[in-house]
This record gives structure tokens, C-alpha cells and sequence, in this order.
């Protein structure tokens, strides 16, 4: 059987939505667009047996010493359907023809697609990814919350108690929201919040011009807005979505100190997902999440807070490596390993 790797540079002939619905945003090409802002060079691709496309996928290389690269394929390549051992090696060995000069060490995947979360790939080019490697901050958790959308009452309905307490609760003391379509207009306030709930919480985030960019993009896609929360004619709360086939994702929020006082938090994700439901999205993701004991603990406490909302986990495969160079992928390992007993 005839198996081709096909690079795509149109945004007309890339379309793994129509291999798999649930396609994660960051294998849309507008994701792609974002990573190319910061200077990486994205290149993406159909996968091919017997003339027919079983996956798409795009390809964004990250830097490591020595001139030396390692290329991440968030959440794909997306298959069609679940691939064997056989379409697996021969997708690898096409990929590390089409990196052969690029000074490679491997490629990380998250393979995806209609079938359940890969646990071990049975295939000899593919490794399966340490599990100290899956929890860096660079990777999303395995888990996924997701709520399906429905209508309003059924949606309200099964968040809990406190959930639902705490969604009135801004509302009840002067609190008013507006979604805003007009991404430039809503920058400065979103950057600001964004940029004072970093530092709060201690979590590193991109330059203010990547975000524009970030916007931009999104203007041209029509693919986003923000909820903002306001309180006394001062926007007090900002969450931006972004839309991707028919899923809503919550993406990055900011809210400061008078904010989190008045719970706005939950006042905000339910308007971003009424928002959602006007269009006819059916499922809003939440984001990253604990999908067992072992996958993230330390985000337990959020993963809980999201429950809230009537959401359920949806556990992604595990990371699996494609390896261009042995010798060197398993020192890297070693080295990365050393790093996390300092």
C-alpha cells in the first residue's frame, strides 16, 4: 500500500476538521499562524495511503542547544481513524525525510483523532514519552474538561450549587457583562488583567505584541470575542474565546482584585458560554484538567472548581516521540530527567 506525505502551504487544502469534528484548535491554521509570529517556521501536512488523506497535521520546531531542534505536533497528527502499527512507522519515516536536514532530534506528538486516548503506540519508530515529560508546563495535561452545550436552562442546570451561587453572586452586587466582538478595542483592558493575574499567580506569559498578533489573526478569522465583566464603568474581568469547528474554547482570562471579590470568574465563563450556544457551538472546553491521580495532581483544585460547571474530562493519548537521532534524544532525556531531582 502506497503511503505519501504531502506538504500543504494553501489554507484552502488543510482541513483536518473534516477527519475528526473535536479537532483541537491547535492544529487550525490559524494556531499555526500565532507560532509563526515568534519566528518559528510552521510547516504542515496530509498524509496519504493509497492516494487518499488519513491525517493532517502541522509541525512547529522549538530550539534546542548546539543548534539542535525538536519538532511538538499539539494534539495530531489527526487521523481519520485509529492507524496501525504499519501507517504509524511509515508516517515517521516520511516525517524524518522531510526534516532530514534541519538538525532534528524528534518530533513529539499527541495523536488524536475519532477513537479513544492512545495509552502505548505498538509501532517501532514511535516512544512513548516519559511521564515527567507530559507534566512540564509546555505540554497540556492529558484531561480535558469539556460541557456540552444544550440550551441555557439544561446548561445552568447542572452546574452545582456553589457554581450557580457564584455566577449570580456579581450580578446581584452591580456587576453587568457585554460580549465584545471588537478585539482591538478590547486589548488594552484584557492585556492589563491578563498581565496582573500573572503576576499574581506566578505563571509566565507572551509579550503584549504577540497577543495583538494573536488578535489580529482572530479579527481576520471572525473566530473569537471577549466576555468582559464591568463594575462602576471599569472592566474588571476579561476572558477571551475562541471558536474552532463547532467547540468554544476558553483560552486566557485576567481579573483583578475587585473581581475575584464579586466571584465574577464564574459570572463570566457562563456568559462566554451563552455566548457560545448563540453560535451553535455545541461543546465548551474549559481547558486543561486532571484526568487521574497521577495525570497534573497539582491542578486537582482547579480541576475541581471546573467540575463545577457540569463539565466532564475528556483524556487525550499520551506523548509519544518520533526519534530522528538516539544517541542524542536519550541524553537529552537524561539531562531533562537531572533537571527535575534539583
Amino acid at each position: 500500500m502506497k503511503y505519501e506525505l504531502a506538504e500543504i502551504t494553501k489554507k484552502q487544502d488543510y482541513l483536518p476538521l473534516e477527519l475528526f469534528d473535536n479537532t483541537q484548535f491547535t492544529q487550525a491554521w490559524f494556531y499555526g499562524q500565532w507560532q509563526e509570529f515568534t519566528g518559528r517556521n510552521i510547516r504542515r501536512f496530509a498524509f496519504k495511503k493509497a492516494d487518499q488523506t488519513i491525517a493532517y497535521f502541522q509541525v512547529i520546531p522549538h530550539d534546542l542547544p548546539l543548534g539542535k531542534k525538536y519538532l511538538y505536533i499539539p494534539f495530531g497528527p489527526v487521523f481519520a481513524e485509529e492507524p496501525d502499527a504499519k501507517t504509524l512507522n511509515a508516517l515517521a519515516n516520511a516525517l524524518i525525510q522531510a526534516y532530514a536536514s534541519e538538525n532534528v532530534i524528534f518530533a513529539r506528538t499527541d495523536p488524536d483523532g475519532p477513537f479513544g486516548a492512545v495509552g502505548t503506540i505498538e509501532a517501532r519508530a514511535w516512544h512513548r514519552a516519559p511521564r515527567f515529560i507530559g507534566k512540564e508546563a509546555s505540554f497540556r495535561p492529558r484531561g480535558e474538561m469539556a460541557v456540552e452545550l444544550t440550551d441555557e436552562d439544561k446548561v445552568f442546570a447542572s452546574f452545582d450549587k456553589n457554581t450557580r451561587y457564584s455566577a449570580r453572586y456579581g450580578q446581584k452586587h452591580g456587576v453587568t457583562t457585554r460580549v465584545n466582538t471588537d478585539l482591538a478595542s478590547g486589548f488594552d483592558d484584557f492585556y492589563r488583567l491578563l498581565k496582573y493575574t500573572s503576576e499574581l499567580q506566578n505563571f509566565a506569559i507572551f509579550s503584549e505584541s504577540y497577543y495583538q498578533n494573536l488578535l489580529n489573526v482572530c479579527a481576520e478569522q471572525k473566530n473569537a470575542y471577549f466576555v468582559e465583566a464591568i463594575k462602576d464603568n471599569h472592566v474588571i474581568s476579561s476572558k477571551l474565546i475562541v471558536t474552532y469547528g463547532h467547540v468554544a474554547h476558553s483560552l486566557l482570562s485576567g481579573t483583578d482584585d475587585e473581581g475575584r471579590k464579586l466571584r465574577v470568574p464564574s459570572l463570566v465563563q457562563w456568559e462566554a458560554m451563552r455566548e457560545a450556544m448563540k453560535r451553535e457551538c455545541s461543546r465548551y472546553s474549559i481547558g486543561g484538567a486532571s484526568s487521574s491521580d497521577s495525570d497534573y495532581p497539582s491542578i486537582k483544585k482547579v480541576t475541581k472548581y471546573k467540575q463545577g460547571f457540569g463539565g466532564h474530562v475528556i483524556v487525550h493519548s499520551d506523548l509519544h516521540d518520533i526519534v530522528f537521532d538516539k544517541p542524542t534524544y536519550y541524553g537529552y532525556l537524561a539531562y531533562k530527567r537531572l533537571r527535575t531531582l534539583l
